[in-house]
């Protein structure tokens, strides 16, 4: 069966419209919700040890920043509604952080994926580590020479937001997940349909008159995660 994330993320507004998308998500069918998880000091790196530059949205993104409280409220609101709960780590602390309230695995961000100290930290914990990557990766990582890499699942991605093209495998066995960047449900349906075991997809609150949240462009709307979520399950019954 597919695990299906509904990516929150940077995309909501207050910690009230992210309490509104995990209801949302759960309703739509989604498996799990996952966020972000930030400091001021990591919010802008494009990778470790690159240059440092400073985030056009950076004010917007240190207003919905997640400390260890809040990641624990939005826990127990995700418990409450019956949708599993976890996050990207973006700096160790922070895997301890989401080990403490109990996530079930770790998301690493394609800009951290030979970010070794992360890693380890995550990989340390016993628990499953999704790390986003490329084609290149697999040759180059030595992640793949881990003792304990029958914990580890890699997620092809696309490090574009949005992609100018999508270019998908022809199979999903090497690559057992995929994060979709487009505002669409058809790439993560054919991942789905080349067996895809993870699809992790950008979800929108409703825009309104208010600032739009920071990845609209490469987001869905619920309705159209409902639908992505319908359509999987009855693959998922054809192929049974």
């Amino acid at each position: 069966m597919v695990l299906i994330v509904a990516e929150i993320g940077v995309n909501f507004r207050d910690i009230r419209e992210a309490e509104r998308m995990i209801g949302l998500a759960k309703r739509a069918g989604a498996d799990a919700v996952k966020f972000q998880v930030y400091d001021t000091e990591n919010l802008y790196k494009i990778f470790p040890g690159g240059d440092v530059l400073l985030h056009p949205k950076r004010e917007q993104l240190i207003e919905i920043m997640l400390d260890k409280d809040k990641l624990q409220h939005l826990k127990n609101v995700a418990d409450g509604a019956g949708i599993e709960f976890f996050a990207t780590p973006m700096f160790p602390e922070a895997v301890g952080w989401l080990n403490d309230i109990g996530v079930k695995r770790f998301k690493i961000r394609y800009a951290d994926k030979y970010n070794t100290p992360l890693l380890k930290k995550a990989m340390d914990t016993g628990k499953q580590v999704i790390i986003s990557c490329d084609f290149m990766y697999t040759i180059l990582s030595d992640t793949w020479h881990q003792p304990d890499f029958n914990k580890i699942s890699l997620m092809y991605c696309i490090p574009e937001y949005p992609p100018a093209e999508i270019v998908l495998p022809q199979v999903f066995s090497v690559f057992t997940g995929y994060s979709n960047h487009y505002p669409s449900i058809v790439p993560p349906l054919v991942a789905a349909a080349r067996g895809c075991k993870i699809l992790e997809v950008h979800v929108k609150p409703h825009l309104g008159e208010d600032e739009p949240p920071i990845d609209v462009a490469v987001s869905i709307t619920f309705s159209e995660l409902r639908e992505l979520v319908k359509l999987v399950r009855e693959m998922e019954e054809v192929v049974r």
